[in-house]
């Protein structure tokens, strides 16, 4: 019996200390905190050019520092993008280009997500809709 503790013991030890070299070889890229109008014009390409056909929005990081993020979402007009809800977070729109809907409120009638964050799911219930000015550039 004091065999098999210390063993699991040992066993325990062995994997934490395992575990931090591989976090101290791979650490973390240090948080983003200024992109130009340049790096952001960027992007904006990059998402035109990489998005699938398909694919409702094309998502990339622009800054970030815990826990506030910025994030660039290119969509596209006549491609539905499911509704989601953002439980531990909130989010701002600045409409660059084109024109959109924004619904708040309401309730998913499926839910798809694997993660507490955002879960996306299908069309929402009793929402409000706002409509947004068209953007000039």
């Amino acid at each position: 019996m004091r065999l098999r503790v210390l063993s699991t013991i040992l066993t325990l030890l062995m994997t934490a200390a395992i575990a931090r070299q591989l976090t101290a070889q791979n650490p973390p890229p240090p948080p983003k905190l200024f992109a130009s109008a340049a790096d952001v014009t960027a992007m904006i390409a990059k998402a035109k050019a990489e998005r699938k056909p398909d694919q409702p929005n094309f998502v990339q990081p622009i800054v970030g520092l815990a826990p506030y993020t910025a994030n660039l979402e290119h969509r596209v007009a006549g491609i539905p993008a499911p509704a989601s809800v953002h439980e531990r977070e909130a989010e701002m729109f600045y409409v660059v280009e084109g024109s959109g809907t924004l619904v708040t409120g309401g309730k998913l009638k499926t839910r798809s997500g694997p993660t507490p964050r955002t879960s996306p799911g299908r069309a929402s219930t009793a929402a409000r809709r706002a409509r947004s000015p068209r953007a000039t550039g």
